[in-house]
C-alpha cells in the first residue's frame, strides 16, 4: 500500500503538511498570479495551471474539514438560484429579471414603475481610474434606463424592483447559530442604497430576529451545504423581511469589531468541536 505525502511553503516561509491539515478556513479564492520574471509565457501559463489544480486537491482532501466546501460554495454563491429557492417560500424576494435584451428591460421598468435596482450577479469588480471597486448596487429610474437602455445587449444585467428600506440586516450564520446586525443604512445619504463602500457611517446595533427568520436562515444554509453564511436581508417600513442575498465567503469582522458579536470565538469553537469529533 502506498504512502503519500505532501509539504508546502509560502512565500513567508510557513510550512503545511497535508498529513496535519485538518480543518481550514475558505476565504474567496482568486488565481489571479503575479507573473514570474525569467519565464516565458507557455511556461508561466504552465505554473499557474498547476498551482491551481493544487489548490482543487487541497479543497478535495478527504480528511480536511473545510468552512464552506469549495464545490458547495461555488453553487451557492449563485444569486439567481438563491432567489428561486427562497421565492418558493413565505420569505419575500425583490421582483427580478435577468436579461440582454433591452425590450425586455423596459418592459420590467414599467412593470415596477421605473422604481429599479441594478447589480452585478456576483461581486463583481470592475477597474476605476485605476481603482478596483465593487460594483455597488445603483438606483435607477425611467431617464437613467432609458438613455443607456443599449448597453444592456453588452452584458447579462440584474434588475430588480426597488424596495423601501427602514434598516438592513447583516446574518451571520455558523453551523445553527445565527447571529444578527443590523445595519442603519437609511441614515445617511452614501448608504441609502447600498452601505457596503460606506459601512462606516452607519451604526450597528446587535439584533434580535424573529424566530421565523431564526429557522429560515438556519435551513436556507444547511441546504445549500454550507457551514457558513453571511445573508442581507432589508426591513422595510411596514417590518416586512426581505432577502437579498447569501454570501458562502462574506466578511464578518466588522461586524464583531462595531458590536463585540464574538464571531471568531464561534467559528474557532467550531474547529476546536471538529477536531476533536
Amino acid at each position: 500500500m502506498g504512502a503519500i505525502w505532501g509539504t508546502i511553503e509560502d512565500e513567508v516561509g510557513r510550512i503545511l503538511n497535508f498529513e496535519n491539515l485538518r480543518v481550514a478556513w475558505l476565504r474567496k479564492p482568486s488565481y489571479q498570479y503575479e507573473s514570474l520574471d525569467g519565464f516565458s509565457e507557455g511556461v508561466q501559463s504552465f505554473i499557474k495551471s498547476e498551482t491551481t489544480s493544487f489548490l482543487h486537491s487541497l479543497y478535495s482532501l478527504p480528511n480536511v474539514f473545510w468552512v464552506n466546501d469549495f464545490s458547495k460554495s461555488n453553487m451557492a454563491k449563485v444569486k439567481l438560484q438563491q432567489l428561486l429557492k427562497v421565492s418558493s417560500t413565505k420569505i419575500r424576494v425583490p421582483e427580478t429579471l435577468i436579461t440582454n435584451k433591452p425590450s425586455a428591460a423596459l418592459n420590467f421598468g414599467k412593470l415596477c414603475s421605473f422604481n429599479l435596482a441594478t447589480k452585478s450577479l456576483y461581486s463583481a469588480l470592475a477597474d476605476k481610474y485605476g481603482v478596483v471597486q465593487t460594483v455597488p448596487t445603483i438606483r435607477i429610474r425611467y431617464e437613467d434606463l432609458s438613455q443607456n437602455i443599449d448597453s444592456v445587449k453588452y452584458c447579462a444585467t440584474m434588475f430588480q424592483s426597488y424596495v423601501e428600506k427602514s434598516f438592513e440586516l447583516r446574518i451571520v450564520v455558523i453551523e445553527n447559530k445565527v447571529f444578527a446586525v443590523k445595519i442603519d443604512s437609511q441614515s445617511h445619504d452614501l448608504t441609502k442604497t447600498d452601505w457596503r463602500q460606506h459601512a462606516h457611517l452607519c451604526k450597528h446595533t446587535i439584533f434580535s430576529l424573529p424566530s421565523y427568520v431564526t429557522k429560515f436562515c438556519q435551513e436556507f444554509v444547511l441546504e445549500q451545504g454550507l457551514i457558513f453564511g453571511a445573508m442581507d436581508f432589508i426591513v422595510t417600513p411596514e417590518n416586512e423581511y426581505v432577502f437579498l442575498e447569501n454570501n458562502p465567503f462574506g466578511q464578518y469582522l466588522w461586524l464583531e469589531e462595531a458590536t463585540g458579536l464574538q464571531l471568531t470565538h464561534e467559528i474557532c469553537d467550531l474547529f476546536v468541536r471538529k477536531l476533536s469529533a
